[in-house]
C-alpha cells in the first residue's frame, strides 16, 4: 500500500514538473515573438541622404521677382525707364523695360532666379548675351575677372580678389587695393585706374600705364 501511494505521489510530481517546463517554453516562445515583431528602424544612411537632399534644396532657394527687379534697377536708370513686374519663365524672371517719356519698349531682360545672371530675352523666347541689350553699359554691367597674373612683356601684374568689387594688386614694387564696378576699378590712394577690356586684357592708366595680357 505504501509502495502504491509512493508511486502515485511520484507520478503526480513528474506531471507537475513537465507542466512547468511546457509553460516556460511557451513564455520563452512568446517573448521571442514579441522581440522579432518590433518594427525595424529605417536605414540611418537613407535618413542621412534624405536630410542632405533637403538641405541641398534649401540652399537652391530662388530670389523673388522683386529681388530680381531690384538687381536690374542697380544699373538701369529708373528715373528714365520703367521695369515691369517680372513674369516667371522656367528658371528666369522676364522683365520688359520701357521709356517713361513715350512708353516705347526698349527691350526685354531675363534674370536667372538662382544666380542673378542677366540675359536679353528675344522675341522667339531664346536668351542672348546681356551685352546686346540696348541699355548695356560696360562701365557698370561688364563682368570683369579681377584675378590672375598678367604681363606687358616686361612687368608683372598680379591680382587677388577680395570680394565682388575689390581686389589687391601688385605691380612690381607697387601694391594696393582697387575698387570699382563693371569693367573699371580705381586705387584712389595710388592714383591708378584699371580697365578690363573685352579681349581679357587689362589697361592701366594714371600712376602706371600699359596693357597687360594674361600670363601663360
Amino acid at each position: 500500500m505504501r509502495k502504491s501511494m509512493l508511486g502515485i505521489i511520484l507520478a503526480a510530481m513528474c506531471l507537475l514538473v513537465c507542466a512547468g517546463c511546457e509553460s516556460g517554453q511557451a513564455a520563452s516562445s512568446q517573448a521571442g515573438a514579441s522581440v522579432s515583431d518590433l518594427p525595424v528602424p529605417a536605414d540611418a544612411s537613407s535618413a542621412s541622404s534624405s536630410s542632405a537632399a533637403s538641405q541641398s534644396t534649401a540652399k537652391r532657394a530662388s530670389m523673388s521677382a522683386s529681388d530680381a527687379r531690384g538687381l536690374l534697377s542697380e544699373t538701369i536708370d529708373t528715373d528714365t525707364y520703367d521695369i515691369t513686374e517680372g513674369q516667371a519663365n522656367g528658371e528666369y524672371y522676364v522683365f520688359t523695360v520701357t521709356n517713361k517719356a513715350d512708353g516705347a519698349a526698349v527691350g526685354q531682360v531675363a534674370v536667372n532666379q538662382y544666380t542673378g545672371e542677366k540675359h536679353t530675352y528675344q522675341e522667339d523666347g531664346t536668351l542672348g548675351d546681356y551685352s546686346g541689350f540696348a541699355l548695356y553699359d560696360p562701365a557698370v554691367d561688364a563682368v570683369a575677372s579681377w584675378e590672375g597674373i598678367f604681363s606687358d612683356g616686361t612687368r608683372t601684374l598680379e591680382l587677388l580678389p577680395m570680394d565682388d568689387r575689390s581686389f589687391e594688386y601688385a605691380l612690381d614694387d607697387l601694391t594696393g587695393v582697387a575698387r570699382g564696378t563693371g569693367n573699371t576699378a580705381t586705387d584712389e590712394e595710388n592714383g591708378l585706374v584699371f580697365t578690363y577690356e573685352a579681349d581679357g586684357t587689362i589697361t592701366l592708366s594714371g600712376a602706371a600705364e600699359g596693357v597687360f595680357s594674361p600670363a601663360e
